[in-house]
């Protein structure tokens, strides 16, 4: 391992939505801030996103509601619903007294595009991501804390160290940070359920199950949400079932069979299943 003594105030494993909106925050405070990303370029895990006030409070502080205000949807309500029979078992009225008494909206959203706002937010506080660096341990001592790092390149593979007053781990589930932080801590493990999740053009639905409000539907061994995102183009679905761990945990991104998803939802009324019925893609 070769020593490079540049150094950082505050270092920050993972360029996710976690690492840059805390990147941002200590940038706006004039902290010098580096982010490391091991993979080549920003990537979408997952899809839709729901934030509460309080997170978006949060955006109003870093100064990114406009740009988030284009990509992202404020529902007027957020219904829950029996998964069975229909029936609506209750409501959450998100206008006008939520805004007033919270002083922020509830919204949904895209992850990739939220990403997409921090990142470029971030490099407009001056702040240039390193790619293709991954944290594989640290050092932390009376001044601060030194972060080994691994670089992938055309030739392979290099490390070096780099030297900060802190440093910040936001690099997932499987991150390397927590795992030296906390060593004792159980590992993550598989919970007995499975997330199918689609993103559908709202154009590609039948009319009435388009929708601009959030949707959740509740039943014995499932569970359903469904919700705008892109500015109200499409609808994230996300449907959660019993069933056998995956082969790769440390890959939870696959491609489902739809087969398997209708198995599961013997039970669900005609409105769920005729909105799977229109979803060629999980």
């Amino acid at each position: 391992m070769t020593d490079a003594s540049a150094s950082s105030s505050w270092l920050i494993a993972g360029a996710g939505i976690g690492g840059l909106a805390a990147a941002c925050a200590l940038a706006q405070r004039g902290e010098a801030v580096t982010v490391l990303e091991r993979e080549p370029e920003l990537k979408e895990f997952g899809a839709g996103i729901q934030l509460g006030p309080n997170a978006v409070r949060v955006l109003q502080s870093l100064g990114v509601m406009q740009a988030y205000e284009e990509v992202a949807c404020f529902p007027e309500k957020l219904q829950v619903r029996d998964g069975m029979h229909t029936q609506l078992l209750g409501e959450l009225n998100f206008r006008p007294d939520f805004l007033a008494r919270y002083s922020a909206p509830y919204s949904t959203v895209h992850r990739a595009d939220l990403q997409r706002i921090l990142y470029e937010h971030a490099q407009q506080l001056g702040i240039a991501p390193q790619f293709n660096s991954r944290v594989t341990g640290y050092i932390a001592h009376g001044s601060g804390v030194d972060v080994a790092i691994e670089t992938s390149h055309a030739g392979g593979l290099s490390s070096h160290t780099l030297s900060a007053q802190a440093l910040i781990g936001a690099d997932g589930l499987w991150s390397q940070v927590r795992k030296q932080l906390l060593p004792d801590e159980v590992a993550p493990r598989y919970s007995g359920i499975l997330a199918y999740r689609a993103l559908v053009p709202q154009h590609d639905l039948p009319q009435a199950l388009r929708s601009q409000h959030i949707t959740l539907w509740l039943a014995p061994h499932w569970h359903a949400v469904h919700y705008p995102v892109c500015a109200g183009e499409y609808l994230n679905v996300v449907i959660l079932v019993e069933g056998p761990q995956p082969q790769d945990l440390t890959h939870w991104d696959h491609t489902a069979n739809a087969a398997d998803l209708n198995a599961a939802l013997t039970t669900a009324c005609p409105a769920v299943r005729d909105l799977v019925a229109n979803i060629g893609h999980w």
